[in-house]
């Protein structure tokens, strides 16, 4: 349903929150971020050396900083692109659903699908975002906060509705995210269960705990 999943490493780009600038389309910087992803991966933010990107990519380099100004930036672009997946998903179950127990599903079935279709970025995303300057942490703060909105408006027009009953949302938002993302810990996608399959799992032990 709704968005593709892009075949790489990372998601595409998406629309920039506030006054960010989007980045223009470029195989080479794309290329770079996609190794840069896997490194950041594999050996932590801190251990990866703008020369080992480049040594993986079989450049110079002295020639990576024609695409980038530094490290940094790479680290940014990686965790705003997971960030802006997991939202631009989470607002298309939204547009595309009438109520909110179908918002809920679909909320659950893409969270699931970001986590796991980009494993590699979403560990950086999760560990490495500290490791950011502080303008660009409070920007990865602000928009996680917005991805949290999302949710609780389901959640309250659930409530609205009389489909969930009545609980402290919060509490509901912060239960939810946290189920939904310790699956980045043990979940296989090479097992026999795919992602839309688990999501109707947890959504069944969710809406038996929100269900009016």
């Amino acid at each position: 349903m709704g968005l593709k999943t892009h075949r790489g490493t990372l998601p595409e780009e998406r629309p920039p929150v506030g006054d960010r600038a989007v980045l223009p389309p470029s195989d080479s910087y794309t290329a770079l971020l996609e190794v840069a992803t896997q490194l950041f991966g594999e050996v932590g933010y801190e251990r990866t050396t703008v020369r080992e990107i480049a040594k993986r990519m079989g450049v110079q380099s002295g020639s990576l900083y024609s695409h980038i100004s530094s490290k940094n930036e790479m680290l940014e672009q990686i965790v705003h692109r997971i960030g802006m997946e997991f939202i631009a998903r989470a607002e298309a179950a939204i547009v595309q659903n009438d109520d909110a127990e179908a918002q809920l599903r679909q909320f659950v079935v893409q969270h699931l699908i970001v986590l796991h279709a980009y494993k590699a970025a979403v560990s950086v995303y999760f560990n490495e975002w500290k490791k950011l300057d502080a303008e660009s942490q409070r920007s990865i703060v602000k928009m996680r906060k917005h991805y949290e909105d999302l949710l609780a408006g389901i959640i309250e027009r659930g409530i609205e509705s009389g489909v969930l009953r009545a609980a402290d949302v919060k509490s509901a938002v912060l239960v939810v995210i946290s189920t939904l993302n310790w699956t980045y810990q043990w979940y296989r996608p090479d097992g026999p269960r795919k992602p839309a399959e688990l999501a109707n799992d947890f959504m069944d032990i969710i809406l038996n705990g929100l269900k009016a």
